[in-house]
């Protein structure tokens, strides 16, 4: 190795070593939005999730639909899916369609009328979508591999007995849902579950306690949110106190959309190659 090379190498590692310590001290937002503004929009959007629910439930009617099975986490098959199983992650699916683009509306509309900038608030502007692409992909790919780690360790401790619902849409063999579940999980989801925990909750949190503290409880929050299958939790709040840190580092809200956008889509391709999803 030249001199050349040993001082780009040592000049790299400082780099490194100086953009870690940034991201380990977040800062809160600048515009914080406050907290009874931030529960009122929380509040608001499981109530538009409830209703939409409720109004798919009572007007798709239950189709007939073949009995299959799906691989678990062991790689051995299911039970067989019965007919009501799959159209209850079919309707699940509709709603969700239907009421992520609703919620991204309500809330812009709510903080817009309530005097607060999304551009300024979030990090919203245009101008920040380049800088927080490279930085979100960027820190999903250092992340991705941990949370891995972390999902397997803790499938192979407590076992789970049953594959996550997404399963029954991946391997239904219709393109519609399987392209309706993408488009939900890697566009609509990700800007949605960001604008919440780390738009609302966490600025509004972390201008009160402080960001670290911020952080931490908006992390668990996120991940107690996705009880759907245990252990998913426990690797998901370890992602979503990434998810803050990156929203504390960067102060734009684009940043964690894509890293949690990146991340799930990797989630995606997984589960349709290997069978995991988390």
């Amino acid at each position: 190795m030249t001199m050349e090379d040993e001082a780009v190498s040592v000049g790299n590692r400082t780099e490194f070593r100086s953009e870690l310590r940034a991201f380990l001290s977040p800062t809160s937002l600048p515009f914080p939005i406050p907290g009874l503004l931030a529960l009122t929009c929380v509040f608001l959007s499981l109530l538009v999730d409830a209703g939409v629910s409720q109004l798919i439930r009572g007007t798709v009617s239950d189709t007939p639909s073949v009995e299959m099975r799906i691989p678990t986490e062991t790689g051995e098959l299911s039970e067989p899916i019965t007919y009501s199983e799959s159209n209850d992650a079919a309707r699940m699916l509709l709603s969700r369609t239907i009421s992520l683009p609703l919620d991204i509306g309500m809330v812009l509309c709510i903080l817009w009328l309530s005097g607060f900038s999304p551009a300024k608030s979030l990090g919203l502007g245009l101008r920040e979508i380049p800088r927080s692409l490279r930085y979100g992909v960027t820190a999903a790919i250092v992340a991705l591999p941990l949370v891995l780690v972390i999902n397997v360790v803790t499938r192979l401790i407590f076992r789970p007995d049953h594959a996550h619902p997404a399963f029954e849409l991946f391997h239904s063999g219709d393109p519609w849902l399987v392209l309706m579940a993408a488009v939900t999980a890697v566009v609509f989801a990700p800007f949605v579950e960001e604008l919440l925990f780390r738009g609302l909750l966490q600025s509004s949190l972390s201008a009160v306690v402080g960001a670290w503290p911020a952080i931490i409880f908006v992390g668990v929050l996120f991940g107690l949110a996705h009880f759907g299958v245990w252990p998913d939790p426990i690797p998901l709040s370890f992602l979503g106190i990434v998810l803050g840190l990156t929203m504390g580092r960067t102060h734009s809200l684009w940043a964690p959309v894509f890293f949690h956008a990146f991340f799930n889509a990797t989630m995606l391709l997984l589960s349709l190659i290997v069978g995991w999803w988390i």
